[in-house]
């Protein structure tokens, strides 16, 4: 077994919950799962990322959560495109509902959007986008089509990341920018959560806490095994940094449901993750 993302062959067992195994790199940090998933898509994604999921509906104050996730996606492109220093074509790989889409063109971008689940339904009808249902691959879009491309949570979801993040750049244009957000395996939400587990007695076989949860997260990187991924596929980070929650505009969540009594130590560990570079998000702008 070699690794998928850095070809190490220093890949070994981290925990062994129910139907899964969880491998982790020595070399390059990623962790994985095994048996991985074939195919290209989001395993299950119509199941576990319809158009409900993107909604906040079962959300306590829906309206105050759309309109915070709205005002998000703004900043969000606002300084994308600052960054940039131009608008131009933009690609939404994994794009759910629309709603960035939507953000992007009232800037002036000329978009569209790819999305496996049926999401794309709601973009396509109420938000009036141009959405393709399926795979980047199944797209079928000309090479160096775009000149940006944005995948919000979407390489951790896929069997070969390093795949994906290839047609990536081949469907943007020389010198054009793919944004990408991805979990943080390294931030301090998980390095505070294992060290409980740890303490409890209970980190081992069927305790983990890099963000792996398939059959929907099948990796979990770091700020490393990122930077080895993007290299591969000659994609240059600009600019790398990471988020939270609680974060205005890269990781706006009002509630924390399922925290339980955690509640309040979970909101400390990600402010201080935020404010010491370990945030649980990656945020990464790369240039072709």
């Amino acid at each position: 077994m070699t690794c998928p993302i850095c070809g190490s062959d220093r890949v070994s067992v981290v925990a062994r919950p129910p139907e899964w195994t969880y491998l982790g790199c020595g070399n390059c940090g990623v962790y994985f799962v095994d048996p991985m998933p074939s195919g290209d898509a989001v395993p299950d994604a119509g199941e576990f990322y319809d158009e409900t999921y993107y909604s906040g509906a079962p959300r306590a104050r829906e309206d105050e959560w759309d309109a915070l996730t709205a005002r998000a996606w703004r900043a969000q492109v606002k300084a994308f495109t600052d960054l940039a220093g131009t608008t131009g074509r933009l690609l939404d790989v994994g794009c759910g509902t629309g709603k960035l889409l939507a953000a992007a063109r009232d800037v002036g971008w000329d978009v569209e959007g790819v999305e496996v689940s049926s999401a794309a339904d709601y973009a396509r009808s109420v938000l009036g986008l141009k959405v393709f249902t399926g795979t980047l691959e199944g797209a079928g879009h000309p090479d160096a089509s775009f000149d940006a491309v944005w995948l919000s949570h979407v390489v951790e979801h896929v069997p070969d990341p390093v795949a994906l993040l290839r047609e990536v750049v081949r469907v943007l244009k020389p010198g054009g920018y793919a944004k990408i957000s991805v979990p943080n395996s390294g931030g301090f939400v998980y390095a505070a959560t294992n060290l409980v587990h740890r303490l409890r007695g209970r980190y081992g076989k069927d305790k983990f806490t890099s963000s792996l949860s398939p059959p929907g997260h099948l990796y979990a990187f770091n700020e490393k095994s990122l930077r080895v991924a993007l290299a591969k596929v000659s994609l240059a980070p600009v600019k790398v940094f990471t988020a939270g929650k609680g974060d205005p505009v890269y990781f706006p969540i009002l509630t924390w449901q399922g925290s339980g009594k955690w509640s309040q130590a979970l909101r400390a560990a990600e402010w201080v993750g935020r404010h010491s570079g370990r945030g649980t998000l990656i945020e990464c702008i790369a240039r072709r």
